[in-house]
């Protein structure tokens, strides 16, 4: 990411006070002279920034055209959010009725010499779905020209909103990038597995336990593979790549191509948890008579916590872990070698920093975790 490029430039982003959205604001206020257009139904942001504009109203209730005469963006970040609780029907209706409404606005505007903004969408590392069967003995990092099969609801949807977004896309001769989010984590809301992990912990770790009873942390599938990725360096990645898309064509030359974006390295959930245990001071055992272990999948790139390196000193509180089932897909990770063609490689957060940072957001946010116990 460079200062040429990016000061003065228009950036709009749709969602802009949502946590993707949120996350592209604050690092785009290291260009003072970028100018961000941030587009929210709600009023208020996350925190106010200094070279950032709130365009308030619901998106279906804005005039899409006029704003984009006004404003005249460089380029456009759809990270337009859902009720995650509504019907699969409406969620696929919202987020197709959103693409094709801001894709006939780019239409219709000319912009300065006829030029149209690149116009990023966020796509979901679930498109691809269940790849590989659950005996499986060895696996690859998905590339992006991996067949999608999505199993849930969520990327069912958004593979529905990809082919959307890449027909539009040539139809209207409008550039486009799509970039495919493996596990970002990072202050992340609920329902995010780390997240979801480390609120729970957190909550468990201020309940004062009742008659000497052990606490227990509901779990899928620990064995279970995950890209995590640190939300700082995701925007870092998505934004390095803009600058390289723009300045070499890219995306003029391939509307609607796909780049991955994650770390490269799998990480089982069982060292995850074992990792976030250390750092609350949990020692954690099976409460069914299944053996503790983590993923017995060979992947090349697999990381764990080596058992015993991370605790705290001191006692430690013992903790009972169930399974739920495995419900989840046994392996998930990028290849980002299509990624790492374009922006130059930086070193990323170490899961294990990033989940100190993870444990620390909650710790000064213990109040929201208190219905979880």
């Amino acid at each position: 990411m460079t200062p040429f490029f990016w000061n003065g430039k228009v950036i709009l982003i749709l969602g802009g006070t949502g946590y993707l959205g949120n996350k592209f604001c604050e690092t785009l206020t290291e260009f003072p002279e970028a100018t961000i257009l941030s587009q929210s139904k709600r009023q208020q942001a996350w925190q106010p920034l200094p070279n950032k504009t709130i365009i308030a109203g619901d998106f279906f209730d804005l005039n899409w055209l006029d704003i984009l005469n006004c404003w005249q963006p460089d380029i456009i970040f759809h990270c337009l959010g859902t009720n995650p609780d509504a019907p699969e029907a409406a969620l696929k209706a919202c987020h197709l009725r959103s693409t094709r409404l801001l894709f006939e606005a780019l239409h219709q505007y000319s912009g300065p010499t006829n030029k149209k903004p690149l116009t990023v969408f966020i796509g979901s590392a679930s498109e691809y779905g269940l790849l590989y069967p659950e005996n499986a003995a060895k696996i690859t990092a998905i590339s992006e020209l991996q067949d999608c099969n999505p199993q849930r609801s969520y990327g069912k949807i958004k593979r529905e909103q990809t082919k959307a977004v890449q027909t539009l896309s040539k139809q209207y001769g409008i550039p486009v990038v799509i970039f495919r989010l493996f596990n970002i984590y990072g202050q992340s809301p609920p329902g995010l597995s780390i997240a979801r992990f480390t609120q729970s912990l957190v909550a468990l770790k201020n309940q004062e336990p009742k008659n000497g009873s052990i606490p227990q942390l509901d779990v899928m599938n620990l064995n279970s593979v995950r890209d995590f990725i640190y939300c700082d360096d995701a925007t870092r990645l998505m934004l390095g790549a803009c600058e390289a898309i723009v300045e070499q064509q890219l995306a003029t030359k391939h509307p609607g191509d796909i780049y991955n974006i994650g770390s490269g390295t799998g990480t089982a959930l069982g060292s995850v948890l074992e990792g976030l245990c250390g750092l609350l001071g949990f020692d954690w055992q099976w409460r069914s008579p299944l053996k503790k272990q983590h993923s017995t999948i060979q992947f090349p790139a697999i990381q764990s916590f080596p058992t015993g390196l991370i605790k705290l000193p001191g006692k430690q509180r013992p903790l009972y872990v169930q399974s739920t089932g495995n419900q989840d897909l046994n392996a998930s990770v990028a290849d980002v070698s299509k990624l790492n063609s374009i922006v130059p490689k930086f070193e990323l957060t170490p899961l294990m920093t990033g989940l100190e940072k993870e444990v620390a957001f909650w710790r000064q946010h213990v109040e929201e975790t208190a219905h979880l116990v």
